[in-house]
């Protein structure tokens, strides 16, 4: 039969099980009248079924949530609602077994909730098989992409040991042996010297010089916290308990951990402090200070933290980049402490648990960017996140997000277009500058409509611009060289007028308007570029009128600086 004969519809048919929400209908019919077995042999390959996974658990997140399947349904059922009542007046089918329908219900309410709970109890069943029989679940962002301020913290669970890339590659390109080799330096179980100061403590207890600390107290052992909950928060990631020295007496904590590492640090890419902490510390490796949080100036022995971290933040690791600490490493004798504070001295919880994680990535010639997951990560600008699972040997279906970075929308404008030049016309160029307050990362910006460009990750900042040509050769006869051009686009302006389209990295439109070669003369092959009058406060909807656009006050524009108050 023909490929559309063969579905089942919401559970609605009683043959072949297709009023089970739980099973796959392909093994149940002749798989030489399913097209000659062919579906069936598509499975058979593990890359397709991985394929397939991914496929799957993208829907769920976009088209095929179960919140928007079952608004579709109540929303269609919304719109018959009115006729339905002339309809089974009309042909009162009602409470009776019409063939092929497996479910008989009585009025039409009753059929529109058994068909959302049967599609609820399909798309359960669904998700578990496929991430049994054909690949895990992907791991789960705390942000499925879309805008963000810089400095986002993106954090990213599931099972297994999580791998990523930045760069729009699949992780799987990390084949073979791991392409990331973490060493644990301090682990958060290390054993540790803690004390609840009563009063000032010499300045060595930092690392820097030789300290006795026999008489603080020795905690080992799992987890490897130390603090107190007087609630319920923390306490399963606290191993030591400093409720009755600091509760209503003293807002600090000194912990000092002694390490060893095999090998010099010169070996590692990259050193990393992880902590979990409440309300605050600062933290010191060999006596000189690495981190601090939430702590301004020198602490003194009975200081505070200057504000609260929230619980649930506090519970997990933040990841510190100390790669400008390196060199402080040595094989021996090294001393990782930390001054943990909490803001006052009632409250009610404290936590300090840390770690100190190093690593090496080995990665072959043409091999993307592939990252071990160690902890939530900071985006300072826009990227494309895909991540997968190793679980087991096995790949789990892919999870990819593309984040939008700070204000890129607001800011990023353009301000001058030589679409027609007089001599070359080769020498296009199109000018955009960064009308906000703030430094705005330009990464998978790109112009959609008259000319062709996607950004790499680019800083500008306020007032600050940049140049895009049609051929950087003729562009620099024109107008020399230095000027702060980033690439040239595919395509050319058009001399009669045309759209131009300009998106963020999450698909939000910055511009979509039309120049024309009518609104000034001089811009018209005559040597003038069209200028923008104010790129800072010209409206969405204004960009396509003839006065927001000026002819630029020199002859060739002025691509790379601002001529307003300049005279001809």
């Amino acid at each position: 039969g023909p490929l559309w004969d063969f579905n089942l519809s919401l559970g609605n048919a009683d043959y072949l099980d297709g009023w089970d929400p739980q099973g796959w209908y392909y093994p149940l019919i002749s798989q030489s009248d399913y097209l000659h077995g062919w579906y069936t042999r598509l499975f058979q390959d593990p890359q397709f079924r991985l394929l397939y996974a991914d496929r799957w658990f993208e829907f769920r997140r976009s088209t095929f949530t179960t919140e928007r399947l079952l608004k579709v349904i109540d929303d269609y059922a919304a719109l018959l609602d009115e006729a339905q009542a002339r309809n089974f007046a009309r042909w009162p089918i009602l409470g009776r077994y019409i063939w092929p329908n497996w479910y008989v219900a009585y009025t039409y309410r009753q059929e529109i909730d058994w068909m959302k709970g049967w599609l609820n109890q399909r798309l359960a069943w669904m998700d578990d098989r496929i991430a049994v029989e054909y690949a895990a679940a992907p791991p789960t962002f705390n942000q499925q992409g879309g805008h963000v301020e810089t400095g986002f913290i993106l954090a990213v669970d599931g099972p297994g040991t999580i791998y990523y890339t930045f760069d729009g590659s699949d992780p799987r390109s990390l084949t073979g042996s791991d392409a990331v080799h973490r060493t644990v330096l301090v682990p958060e179980n290390a054993a540790k010297r803690v004390l609840v100061p009563t009063g000032p403590v010499d300045e060595a207890w930092k690392g820097g010089a030789t300290f006795d600390d026999s008489a603080w107290s020795l905690v080992t052992g799992s987890p490897g916290g130390v603090g107190f909950e007087r609630n319920v928060g923390y306490e399963h990631l606290i191993t030591f308990d400093v409720g009755d020295a600091m509760y209503g007496r003293q807002r600090g904590c000194y912990l000092r951990i002694p390490f060893t590492i095999a090998d010099g640090a010169d070996q590692f890419d990259k050193v990393m402090l992880q902590i979990r902490y409440d309300d605050g510390f600062v933290a010191y490796l060999n006596g000189t200070e690495i981190a601090r949080r939430n702590v301004a100036g020198t602490p003194a022995w009975n200081a505070g933290a200057d504000d609260q971290n929230p619980d649930l933040v506090a519970m997990e690791f933040e990841e510190i980049d100390i790669a400008d600490f390196e060199s402080l490493l040595r094989r021996a004798g090294n001393v990782l402490a930390i001054h943990g504070m909490n803001v006052s001295a009632t409250s009610s919880d404290f936590l300090i648990s840390v770690e100190l994680v190093a690593s090496t990535v080995e990665r072959q010639e043409g091999v993307p960017a592939v990252e071990r997951y160690v902890g939530p990560l900071a985006l300072s600008g826009s990227v494309q996140v895909k991540a997968r699972s190793l679980v087991g040997g096995s790949w789990s279906a892919l999870n990819a997000a593309t984040f939008a970075v700070g204000p890129v929308a607001e800011n990023l404008r353009i301000s001058e277009i030589m679409y027609h030049p007089a001599d070359d016309p080769n020498a296009e160029y199109v000018e955009l500058v960064n009308v906000g307050a703030e430094t705005i990362d330009l990464g998978l910006v790109e112009f959609t409509a008259g000319i062709g460009f996607a950004f790499p990750s680019i800083k500008l900042v306020p007032g600050e611009f940049l140049l895009l040509v049609r051929d950087p050769a003729a562009f620099e006869a024109a107008y020399g060289p230095g000027l702060p051009v980033v690439g040239s686009y595919d395509g050319r302006l058009d001399n009669a007028g045309e759209r131009i389209e300009l998106r963020d990295a999450a698909g939000q439109v910055i511009h979509d308007f039309r120049y024309e070669d009518d609104w000034h003369a001089k811009t018209d092959g005559k040597g003038y570029s069209l200028t923008a009058v104010d790129p800072a406060s010209i409206a969405p909807q204004d960009w396509g009128d003839k006065s927001a656009w000026r002819a630029s006050i020199l002859p060739g524009g002025s691509p790379g600086f601002d001529d307003a108050g300049m005279t001809p």
